[in-house]
């Protein structure tokens, strides 16, 4: 329910903690020379659970997989009222970095979240999409004195 802790090679540790490892050994090669290749144990760097959202349930736990959807939602949420209420130019763009984070995100159904720098380009791209909020926020705050 909590994780198993961060980094995603502790899913090697699980792997040989549960006793996994002599089970595939004795019970399907197949399994056990993708997973542990010659190896008797897992090991870093061989196992993976290829979706970002197994990932952060078995590092962190439930709580942290809630967590990270509230973000995730808040994300959205916030560029998808830019796109309604936003200036013009601000719109296309947030148009764009959404469309954008969402093929990130559905790639992460069969990849992981650290892909090469798509994980950077994604943290930019909220990064862009909180400075438009922000930017328009103190723009309006402006008006209104």
């Amino acid at each position: 329910m909590l994780g198993y802790g961060y980094g995603w090679k502790k899913l090697a540790w699980a792997i040989n903690d549960g006793g996994y490892a002599e089970r595939w050994k004795a019970t399907d090669s197949g399994k056990s020379a993708y997973f542990l290749g010659e190896e008797t144990a897992a090991s870093y760097g061989k196992v993976n659970p290829h979706n970002y959202f197994l990932q952060v349930a078995f590092e962190i736990g439930i709580p942290g997989l809630l967590l990270v959807l509230a973000f995730w939602l808040a994300v959205f949420w916030q560029g998808l009222k830019g796109v309604v209420r936003g200036p013009l130019e601000h719109q296309r763009l947030r148009v764009v970095i959404l469309t954008t984070l969402l093929a990130y995100l559905l790639s992460n159904f069969a990849n992981g979240f650290w892909v090469g720098g798509l994980a950077n380009m994604a943290c930019a791209l909220v990064g862009i999409l909180i400075g438009l909020t922000l930017t328009e926020q103190s723009a309006a705050a402006g008006e209104s004195k």
